[in-house]
């Protein structure tokens, strides 16, 4: 699945966000652990993991997300990865001195409230940017060691009421521009749920179910966003007056093939037409 979704993208160094989602269907918890790559506004999904129920509150731990980029580096390699990009969740000295060992490039959140070592004491991190106006950004001076990782950069944006802090071993000018693409892994949750494919009205609780159906997910997510792109060439998606476009190209997609399905026995030509802009070569490939 991971080699199948990489045939979508284009041959170059990738941007990887990671993050978790979950639902609660009666009892169970469920939580998904996906690795994706950023792509024109929105993630692609190349490889996921489903966290044991048993874990209520969900957190992933340094296993698991060491796992997971174990399997996406073992598939691609690390010279694959521009940059990995991760919240405040993914931190930990286990999980950092791994990614130095394996030398994955980063630009992970941390929490505000870490401290750090100032000549013989120590501070709150955020306190090394506390003389930022709202919206201004800085990057600290001197390099300093964080969950074990030694010399990282740090990059900080102070927001409305708290700071945005960036651990990272890239150059400190680019970091915040990666990070920002972290949020489009959002926009694939929230294709899978409410906004688009509804996943959670499946009812499936077993997690050898859910990961099938994530798969399967996954392609339709790929086909919607590819006749999204289509269709946005012929005739572009309205920008608003706040200058974002009025729906993401998977939507733009999701639509369309949901209209032709729903009419099929009228629009079999446009079925068609669909189906040769999802290249099934891939597939026998």
């Amino acid at each position: 699945m991971a080699r199948l979704m990489s045939s979508f993208l284009p041959d170059e160094r990738w941007v990887l966000t990671m993050d978790r989602t979950n639902w609660k269907f009666g009892q169970v918890h469920i939580n998904i652990l996906m690795l994706a790559v950023a792509y024109k506004g929105i993630a692609i999904p190349i490889v996921w993991y489903l966290l044991p129920k048993e874990r209520k509150r969900g957190n992933s731990n340094y296993k698991d997300k060491i796992r997971i980029i174990k399997k996406f580096i073992n598939i691609f390699g690390v010279e694959k990865i521009e940059v990995l990009v991760a919240d405040r969740e993914f931190i930990g000295k286990v999980w950092f001195k791994w990614l130095k060992k394996r030398k994955v490039p980063f630009a992970i959140r941390i929490k505000e409230g870490h401290r750090v070592k100032i000549g013989r004491g120590e501070v709150e991190v955020k306190e090394l940017f506390g003389t930022l106006n709202l919206n201004e950004q800085a990057y600290y001076r001197t390099r300093k060691t964080i969950y074990g990782y030694q010399y990282l950069s740090l990059v900080a944006i102070k927001l409305k009421d708290e700071y945005l802090i960036l651990a990272t071993n890239i150059e400190q000018e680019k970091a915040l521009g990666f990070y920002k693409q972290r949020w489009e892994i959002e926009t694939l949750f929230s294709a899978y749920k409410i906004r688009g494919f509804n996943l959670e009205e499946t009812h499936l609780c077993e997690n050898k179910k859910i990961d099938s159906m994530i798969a399967i997910l996954s392609l339709a997510f790929v086909w919607c966003h590819t006749i999204g792109e289509w269709l946005n060439d012929k005739k572009p998606i309205k920008t608003l007056k706040h200058g974002r476009k009025a729906k993401s190209l998977f939507l733009y997609g999701f639509e369309y093939l949901d209209e032709i399905f729903s009419n099929y026995d009228v629009r079999t030509k446009e079925i068609n037409q669909a189906i040769e802009l999802f290249d099934i070569g891939k597939f026998k490939k």
